[in-house]
């Protein structure tokens, strides 16, 4: 049987097809993106200290990411997807006319009707692909709002090149809904829109809440009983498990009873959903910068995990981002200042002193923001108060006071003033 034959050898891939893997994810895309990503932004790729925490870096590495995914280099390549010969399809069809192309609305968005690749459709593919490598190849842009947090950056991406980005990802999605997925577009679409609209503050804001709602939206759809028939299979097909006792024991009585067992199920909605759920909310709300780094240390454990398991569509470069946005975002980026009754400022340098990331609460709120990052923004700093998120009780934001009684017993709730330019009495 078929079923019985993955239970002890799973997909049956040679390990040199999975080596191909590691060069592709460890030379292309690490190697090759923190080079370009830290030249190209007047840092040291051999200093890692000089460049994990710097912002444009993650910038970069998202612009990067995007890059490879939509040029079909990236998820869902090669043998382990289905795809022999050729391993890569997607960008050799994109650049040529009279291939298929699937709109997702024919009937409804004028000028988009029709399944065969026009030469416009060639042209705002390339387009993407040249505004994508500028992108990513030019030096930052000085700017003041994230100085105050990172002193010694090298700038941001320039918000300008996010513009036509947007927009020609959109059109592109509207022609070709098949080019708008590979590229991931329901993940880094709205970090590239953050980039290019929102002051640093509130794009590290946007960026925390967008990595949360993303994993704590893959927990939740592992919530049932399909996906404890996900992780048999997915073990089996693990390069770095030998045993056949062990991938068996994923299986209730393999080959005879091939549903998942107690084991299986266990992994998957405990080490599995619960850890990507729950995690990803102890980061955000986390005052303790000790339970903060151990909720980024099981992070990018849990996602090096995944890793390693060659799961079927291969997420392998997704998979790596966002255990470096674990550390970046949550505990790499410092930025809350605070200035005591002595006039002493006790700047908070990264992880925070009670928090793992705490730089949201003393940044300016963007006026170019949109209306729903300063609604939340200004209503979780004001009612939460706690986090990495939200001002500390007792301190004032740029939002204003934080209502309701201020907790004394707090060891920073007497003077905690955020230092902006803002008197603390205006």
């Amino acid at each position: 049987m078929p079923g019985a034959h993955w239970a002890d050898y799973g997909f049956g891939t040679p390990k040199m097809v999975h080596v191909i893997y590691l060069l592709k994810v460890f030379v292309l895309f690490a190697i090759v993106g923190v080079t370009i990503a830290t030249l190209t932004s007047g840092l040291n790729p051999l200093q890692v200290s000089g460049w994990w925490n710097q912002p444009i870096v993650y910038q970069k590495a998202i612009l990067w990411t995007v890059l490879i995914e939509i040029l079909g280099i990236g998820g869902s390549w090669g043998p382990l997807a289905g795809h022999f010969k050729p391993m890569t399809g997607n960008c050799s069809t994109w650049l040529r006319p009279n291939t298929i192309r699937l709109p997702p609305w024919p009937e409804t968005v004028p000028f988009t009707r029709g399944d065969t690749r026009r030469p416009v459709d060639v042209a705002i593919y390339a387009l993407i692909l040249d505004n994508f490598v500028v992108a990513v190849v030019l030096p930052g842009v000085t700017s003041s709002s994230p100085d105050s947090a990172v002193p010694d950056n090298q700038g941001l991406v320039n918000p300008v090149l996010m513009y036509p980005l947007i927009a020609l990802l959109v059109v592109m999605g509207l022609r070709d809904k098949v080019i708008f997925i590979a590229a991931r577009s329901e993940q880094y679409l709205p970090a590239i829109v953050f980039f290019g609209f929102l002051q640093f503050v509130d794009m590290i804001l946007a960026l925390k809440l967008l990595i949360v709602t993303v994993w704590v939206g893959a927990g939740i759809s592992k919530l049932g009983h399909h996906f404890s028939m996900v992780i048999p299979p997915m073990l089996s097909n693990t390069p770095w498990i030998p045993s056949r006792a062990v991938k068996r024991a994923h299986y209730r009585n393999s080959p005879e009873d091939m549903r998942p067992s107690t084991v299986a199920g266990g992994i998957g909605h405990v080490l599995g959903t619960l850890v990507e759920v729950i995690t990803p909310l102890v980061l955000l709300f986390s005052t303790s910068r000790w339970l903060t780094l151990a909720a980024v240390i099981l992070m990018v454990c849990f996602r090096i995990v995944i890793f390693s398991t060659f799961p079927l569509a291969v997420p392998l470069e997704w998979n790596l981002l966002f255990a470096y946005a674990s550390i970046f975002v949550f505990w790499g980026v410092p930025g809350l200042g605070r200035v005591r009754p002595d006039g002493h400022d006790d700047t908070v340098g990264p992880g925070g002193d009670r928090g793992g990331a705490v730089l949201l609460p003393g940044g300016r709120q963007s006026p170019a923001g949109p209306r729903v990052v300063a609604a939340i923004h200004a209503a979780v700093r004001r009612k939460l108060g706690v986090g990495n998120l939200g001002v500390r009780p007792g301190c004032r934001g740029e939002a204003g006071p934080v209502r309701g009684p201020v907790r004394q017993e707090h060891p920073h709730a007497a003077a905690c003033v955020l230092t902006h330019p803002r008197s603390p009495t205006s």
